[in-house]
């Protein structure tokens, strides 16, 4: 009965009884869906009448076998690969079978198509290889197939972001797979497109393990002050996402600038107040982060502590501010340029008062503008919050968010090129929100020919600009 069921091919089929006249069309739906489930009998009565089937595409470029490895039809797959299927034909997303199996985390099929001669080197239109898709997948075994079958170079292919599969493992917080890549070679001081290293990824993934795999690599310290595109290092990604472990973990690096500044002159520490953080706050105060460092439009920690009504933080950063004494402003023409950009809103509000008080000064010079050197830095921002309050403090439409400081310092030894790949948008300041950037591996369908193409795929992989 087995024997019938798998190698009886003059049964007739499905197809028989459609085609009737030898000279009419296979519908070719009915060979992809009998792939998908796997119709053994039926797939091989109609390739044997039409070989050329086998390379027949749907809308999207899949042949018969990538139906069968989408349905997980391993019976189907072998089969189809002994009548003669390509096994290495890419679909209209360059993806051949074995990257289909190893989006789908078929670890079945992954080895079957590489003991069948599958080529585990060929990139997608995304520039990544099935190696970058096998870190979404939870089992490490699937990961570990392919890096036994990868050198060195391949272990460390960017993709079109300039991800590897280290980056793609930080990222999808994967702590057994970047281990393994880190063993087998992996570099952790390449960057993606946006000066990201698995570093920074495995801040945002918020795993402190994930962090001290990386930080543990004899060339961790060494990445542990790489600024990404808007200047923030990692120091900065956990304070802002409220990763108090994770401050604590990098702190423990030698080399670690706890008072790093981004594009905008804020350090962690401002981060960490404006999102609300406190048990970061008082963790890099007690690291010995001087709180009283000013950013771009002269604002402390404790001014975006106070504008955003996070009183925890408040009280922390008053307590420390109040051992400084306040700054004098300095002569208009000594005063560097404002920066204009995403945070305009806070350079009307923060700085207006001191704008005001320098056209009083220039009208009545004799006058003591200095009055504020027996007042608190408390005192000082609530008096211009209260001062403050009227239609000059809305954010003007059109504002441009991304705005990058033309004196922003480069980054130091980085062994990637980047490319002329527009820089994705900075996060909002204030917003409150992960310092996350959306990328996700594309999905791939569990069924295929029985509707329009589906725009899924492409749209789950839009930041990845998949056709360059």
């Amino acid at each position: 009965m087995m024997r019938q069921a798998t190698m009886d091919f003059s049964t007739p089929s499905v197809f028989d009884q459609q085609k009737g006249d030898s000279s009419e069309e296979v519908d070719l739906t009915m060979v992809y869906q009998a792939a998908s489930n796997g119709d053994v009998s039926a797939l091989t009565a109609v390739i044997r009448e039409d070989p050329s089937i086998l390379e027949c595409c749907d809308s999207e470029g899949c042949t018969p076998l990538m139906h069968a490895v989408s349905g997980r039809q391993v019976d189907t797959v072998k089969l189809l690969l002994k009548m003669g299927a390509n096994i290495n034909t890419q679909d209209a997303y360059g993806r051949t079978s074995l990257c289909l199996a190893t989006y789908l985390g078929w670890l079945e099929g992954c080895v079957s198509l590489l003991r069948n001669g599958a080529k585990h080197n060929i990139p997608d239109k995304n520039g990544r290889l099935p190696l970058h898709a096998a870190t979404a997948e939870p089992d490490v075994r699937l990961l570990t197939v392919l890096v036994q079958q990868s050198n060195l170079n391949e272990i460390n292919h960017q993709d079109n972001e300039g991800m590897t599969a280290l980056h793609w493992a930080a990222f999808h917080n994967r702590p057994q797979h970047t281990q393994m890549l880190l063993k087998k070679g992996a570099d952790p001081t390449l960057v993606d497109k946006d000066f990201k290293t698995a570093l920074h990824w495995a801040v945002q993934s918020g795993n402190r393990i994930l962090c001290s795999i990386i930080l543990s690599h004899h060339q961790g310290p060494s990445i542990i002050n790489y600024d990404d595109e808007s200047g923030k290092t990692c120091v900065h990604i956990a304070a802002a996402a409220g990763f108090c472990d994770i401050i604590n973990e990098l702190a423990r690096v030698p080399e670690c600038n706890l008072q790093a500044l981004d594009v905008d002159d804020r350090t962690p520490l401002h981060w960490a107040a404006a999102a609300g953080k406190a048990d970061c706050v008082q963790s890099l105060l007690e690291l010995g982060m001087d709180g009283n460092l000013r950013d771009i439009n002269e604002s402390t920690p404790l001014a975006y502590a106070l504008y955003c009504g996070h009183t925890d933080c408040v009280k922390l950063l008053s307590q420390e501010g109040r051992t400084e004494p306040p700054r004098p402003l300095p002569a208009q023409n000594s005063r560097p340029q404002k920066k204009e950009g995403r945070f305009s809103m806070l350079n009307q509000i923060f700085c207006k008062n001191k704008k005001e008080e320098q056209r009083a000064y220039q009208k009545d010079p004799s006058r003591d503008w200095h009055r504020g050197e027996h007042t608190s830095e408390v005192d000082d921002i609530i008096t211009t919050f209260d001062s403050n309050v009227d239609t000059n403090c809305q954010e003007q439409p059109g504002q441009n968010f991304q705005h990058l400081s033309p004196n922003r310092p480069k980054i130091r030894d980085l062994p990637f090129t980047r490319n002329n790949l527009a820089p994705l948008p900075d996060q909002k300041f204030l917003s409150g929100e992960p310092l996350r950037t959306n990328r996700v591996l594309p999905a791939i369908p569990s069924q295929r020919g029985h509707s329009p193409p589906a725009e899924e795929s492409e749209n789950s992989a839009s930041s990845t600009n998949d056709e360059k």
